[in-house]
């Protein structure tokens, strides 16, 4: 049987389009994970209660999922949460102490497995905990991707930051707050 040229570039375009349109389906029935960090009445050094919220607004159900906080503050160890269905909500009450002063950043990671390719997905939040007032910073916005030098934690295009006048160093805007002077040429951030 003789094909024409362009019948089977024709069955070839299709097929790429039905492929692309079943990836896109796929990938839409994902976990999106909300995270929201609330502490009763925190104090530096002292153990403080509070709770994380998990929500999840995706299509799929969450597995095997891991919460980590980061930064100016140590934390009891989190439990990870078996599952998450999908538009559902978790409370995990934690116990934390805060160790830096001022505003305190805290970076907040949640990784989680979709459930049926155990394929990983990885969500981050960062919360500021006020201690006490801190001078004024210069805040710009993100115009690229890169890590913060004080919580590790990723700064991503559209985030608040703080750009070292001296030395051009990005950190989160909460990060740059407690830390106060760049990490990397020690001038001061204010």
């Amino acid at each position: 049987m003789d094909l024409k040229e362009s019948d089977r570039d024709k069955a070839l375009e299709l097929a790429e389009e039905a492929f692309e349109s079943a990836k896109s389906s796929v990938d839409a029935f994902a976990p999106v994970v909300e995270i929201a960090l609330e502490i009763k009445d925190p104090k530096k050094d002292d153990w403080s209660e509070g709770k994380i919220t998990l929500n999840n607004t995706g299509k799929a159900l969450a597995k095997n999922v891991v919460v980590e906080i980061l930064g100016g503050a140590e934390v009891e160890e989190i439990e990870p949460i078996e599952t998450l269905g999908a538009n559902a909500t978790h409370e995990i009450p934690l116990k934390i102490k805060i160790t830096g002063t001022g505003d305190v950043p805290l970076a907040i990671k949640v990784s989680a497995s979709r459930i049926f390719d155990e394929q990983t997905y990885e969500f981050e939040t960062a919360e500021t905990i006020s201690l006490e007032k801190r001078p004024d910073i210069q805040v710009e916005i993100a115009d690229k991707s890169g890590e913060c030098p004080v919580c590790r934690g990723s700064i991503k295009e559209g985030l608040k930051v703080v750009k070292c006048k001296k030395c051009g160093e990005v950190l989160h805007e909460l990060c740059a707050r407690s830390a106060e002077t760049c990490p990397k040429c020690n001038t001061p951030l204010a």
